[in-house]
């Protein structure tokens, strides 16, 4: 239950629930301010979520480091590499931070100095909230067994919290997201084929060599959608034909896992693999030094 009282010129919020091991108190500038973070918090209760802020504070040997918590998560949890590379970038912007300092403001004070002081794109602070928030979730996943789940405050973001705010822009010159859509046109693909098929382009002296199997990769990886490591690393025992799936293998969507290939055309499978594969895959995919089972 949420009650506001002014206090002087400013009001504070008092709530009491039974996940919360004793009432909780903070003051706010405005009235709105309080009710909308008390209606916030009781959404939240409600579900059997507790705020990491309003829980009792551990004592030191439970409430490790940030940075110890995320070193344990690389060591112990199979992570992707993009994860591990960030990771070691991650580390020197959180030290001395403990996990009970981790709260929401906190993490909204993270990014805005991601923005003001480091001035990072958009899309790499996302990366940076959503490691931070992965290893947040797992650590939580192990230390607490009680029935109240606890909030990860990487996750009540806002949406849009990456963008850049006109207060942000006081500070630095905003930074937007590169944004990736290209797609080829049906002209483009089909000179990029007939290049690929030993047609000399206009704008080059000498015609490509057709080379089979490179021609293969490359229509692998358009028809399929797939990474060009995953497309390298494909095998042959991972293309089936009768569900007219692609098997990927470390996959980077997976996690490090294997995650079937499904593409934007529903008879993409069918369509691609079963052209590239059916009947000169083998000899195809040996020209590659490619082989089933590995």
């Amino acid at each position: 239950m949420a009650s506001i009282q002014k206090r002087g010129e400013r009001f504070q919020l008092r709530v009491k629930h039974k996940l919360l091991p004793r009432p909780f108190f903070f003051t706010f500038d405005t009235e709105d301010e309080a009710r909308t973070y008390g209606s916030q918090l009781e959404a939240l209760l409600k579900r059997g979520i507790v705020p990491q802020e309003l829980l009792v504070k551990p004592q030191p040997a439970e409430d490790p480091l940030l940075t110890r918590v995320a070193s344990d998560y690389s060591s112990q949890f199979p992570v992707t590499r993009s994860d591990s590379a960030l990771l070691s970038v991650v580390l020197p912007e959180i030290v001395g931070v403990r996990l009970s300092g981790v709260t929401y403001r906190w993490v909204e004070q993270y990014v805005v100095e991601l923005k003001r002081k480091r001035n990072l794109a958009p899309g790499t602070i996302r990366k940076r909230v959503g490691l931070l928030g992965r290893v947040f979730d797992w650590h939580a996943r192990r230390v607490h067994s009680s029935g109240a789940a606890v909030a990860n405050p990487f996750r009540l973001l806002p949406a849009g919290y990456s963008t850049y705010s006109r207060e942000d822009s006081a500070f630095v010159t905003p930074k937007q997201d590169v944004q990736r859509d290209r797609r080829l046109s049906e002209e483009e693909a089909e000179r990029i084929l007939a290049a690929l098929g030993g047609k000399k382009r206009i704008d080059r002296e000498r015609r490509f060599t057709d080379d089979a199997a490179f021609g293969l990769l490359y229509r692998l990886i358009v028809d399929t959608g797939l990474r060009l490591f995953e497309a390298y690393r494909l095998t042959v025992d991972r293309i089936d034909l009768q569900y007219n799936v692609i098997r990927v293998e470390g996959s980077k969507g997976a996690r490090g896992g294997t995650q079937a290939a499904r593409g934007t055309d529903q008879g993409f499978v069918a369509g691609t693999a079963t052209r590239l594969v059916r009947g000169s895959v083998c000899s195809r995919f040996s020209v590659l030094g490619w082989h089933g089972g590995g």
